[in-house]
């Protein structure tokens, strides 16, 4: 027996319901409302099937009026079974796939290059991420939306990251300055001749990621090497040979002069033997030191 024939089988018993008997819609004062029993309609019900649960919630024929309408309009309609905590491997995983989960891990699609946000996640990674939602049950929209999330937590982070870097290098450049003064230039020319003599391509990489190459200790370091070397070549004793600019050079060398008391010597003094040679090598080291006073002076 379906709802409508049940509906069929116990409606005519609602007249008693309202009030009234069969065919009459009068008012008697001792009508059937004070006389029937409000579970009364229950004993229209077949009782084969009577005692079935489905009936247990059901206030009255108006009710089950309701039910049936509600069940008719879920007709060709797919339903999900409510989980269930005794529910085995295998039927979680049919109520996932029912919910939108693939059948795979792999098939969970690739996020656009929007919902990415120029994060990208190695094969490796990827997989494992994948693999434990399709674990969890997840469906495409959730997985999808997961991800995205974590993508989008990764590029902020990133951005962060990169902003205090820059930070940090904006404060080291001016502890810098600070430090060199007017010899700011030519020192980092110097401190960056150094790390190519010595370092390979690998090593400056691994400065600028670890940003040492940035730390004023480090540089400074990199700027005594240079002069100590610079200091070794202008006196004739080897040296390195430091790929530098030549204003860097130049100051260098006018500041390693500075401490030759022989030459020193020949430039201030006419009267003795190189004095022509000593101008000569001091005026052309402060026009490379100095190529815009030169020019503005020109």
């Amino acid at each position: 027996m379906n709802w409508l024939e049940l509906l069929l089988t116990v409606f005519p018993i609602m007249g008693f319901q309202l009030g009234f008997a069969d065919g009459d819609g009068g008012d008697d004062s001792k009508g059937s409302n004070e006389t029937q029993e409000p579970e009364a309609w229950r004993t229209q019900i077949p009782e084969a099937i009577r005692g079935e649960k489905v009936f247990e919630n059901v206030q009255g024929v108006g009710d089950m009026a309701t039910q049936f309408l509600n069940s008719q309009k879920l007709v060709g309609v797919d339903r999900i079974a409510k989980p269930q905590e005794n529910w085995t491997a295998e039927q979680w995983g049919e109520f996932h796939e029912s919910a939108g989960r693939p059948k795979s891990a792999a098939d969970y699609p690739k996020l656009s290059d929007e919902q990415a946000k120029g994060i990208t996640l190695d094969e490796s990674s990827l997989s494992a991420a994948n693999g434990r939602l399709h674990e969890l049950g997840l469906s495409t929209a959730q997985a999808t939306g997961v991800m995205g999330l974590y993508h989008e937590t990764l590029a902020g982070l990133s951005e962060a990251e990169e902003e205090a870097a820059r930070t940090e290098q904006a404060v080291s450049v001016t502890r810098l300055k600070d430090m060199f003064k007017e010899d700011f230039d030519s020192n980092i020319s110097i401190a960056r001749s150094v790390i190519s003599k010595f370092g390979n391509e690998e090593f400056g990489t691994f400065l600028d990621e670890s940003r040492l190459g940035d730390n004023p200790a480090f540089v400074e370091a990199m700027v005594k090497i240079g002069k100590s070397m610079l200091e070794d070549t202008a006196q004739g004793s080897g040296g390195g040979n430091l790929d530098i600019s030549s204003e860097a050079s130049a100051k260098e060398e006018i500041a390693t002069l500075r401490l030759d008391t022989e030459f020193m010597i020949k430039l201030n003094n006419r009267d003795v033997a190189g004095h022509t040679e000593a101008v000569a090598r001091w005026t052309e080291l402060h026009r490379k030191s100095y190529p815009g006073v030169q020019e503005d002076q020109g």
